[in-house]
């Protein structure tokens, strides 16, 4: 049986030459846009995989909003908006490769919603027969997903302080679930039923506003300077909240020269 990662170029090349049927290009793609084509092939695939191996018919959340593509830690090097979902996930899709089963929304007043979220069909699955009994062990040889072996007897959190008052912060660590790469998430079960992550947006500033027993109700992290700084904002923002002293400059992992202000 072939490997993951060859059963993967492959597909990536079936889309290619499908796409010059339903969506012809203008231009030939280079060879490092080709490159990207197959890197984006692959994370998409690996997700949809997973999301099978756990659960059958289970779907993948996937963003479509441009801004969640700008390169920080939660977006993989390569990945992009589009060449991965304008590029590889749409074309999927015309060919029948994901099905739809949420449209994503999100209400900026609220600060709530949901991504869009996507199957796999069957005629993808028939792409990588044999695949999703071996995924896992395939996983732990790719570098992305180096590490120690899980601890299952790590079952205890434990608070720790960075300051020199029990009064102040304190986050939790310690347990095994804590330290599993993100691609392992989809497989933890509680009393046999698949778990969701869930993340809670504008938290730190609803927070702020609840110590002063006011409620949040426009976008917090919009300012007026435009929607496609929004992420930075809310990156600087939050950084703002975490210092100790203040500081006339961003730390340095936040591309604050973006926004054209200082």
């Amino acid at each position: 049986m072939k490997s993951l990662d060859e059963q993967i170029n492959a597909f990536a090349l079936h889309l290619i030459e499908q796409e010059a049927e339903v969506r012809p290009r203008s231009n030939k793609r280079s060879a490092k846009e080709h490159e990207k084509f197959v890197l984006s092939t692959g994370w998409l695939c690996r997700k949809l995989l997973l999301a099978h191996a756990a659960h059958k018919g289970s779907s993948i959340r996937i963003s479509r909003d441009k801004n969640r593509y700008t390169q920080g830690r939660y977006v993989p090097e390569g990945i992009s908006h589009r060449v991965t979902i304008e590029g590889v996930l749409d074309l999927m899709d015309i060919l029948g490769y994901v099905k739809l089963t949420d449209r994503g929304n999100f209400d900026r007043i609220s600060g709530e919603g949901g991504q869009t979220r996507y199957k796999p069909t069957q005629a993808f699955l028939k792409h990588f027969n044999g695949v999703s009994s071996t995924l896992p062990k395939q996983l732990v040889k790719d570098k992305d997903h180096d590490y120690s072996p899980i601890q299952l007897h790590r079952q205890t959190l434990r608070r720790i302080f960075n300051s020199t008052s029990f009064d102040e912060g304190g986050r939790f660590y310690g347990a095994w679930w804590q330290n599993i790469p993100s691609a392992y998430r989809a497989f933890i079960t509680i009393d046999g039923k698949f778990t969701d992550e869930f993340d809670y947006g504008k938290l730190h500033p609803t927070i702020l506003y609840a110590d002063k027993g006011i409620t949040l109700e426009d976008d917090a992290y919009d300012i007026g300077i435009g929607d496609e700084h929004r992420d930075i904002v809310k990156q600087t923002f939050n950084a703002m909240v975490q210092m100790k002293q203040p500081s006339n400059t961003p730390p340095r992992d936040i591309d604050f020269k973006s926004t054209g202000r200082t």
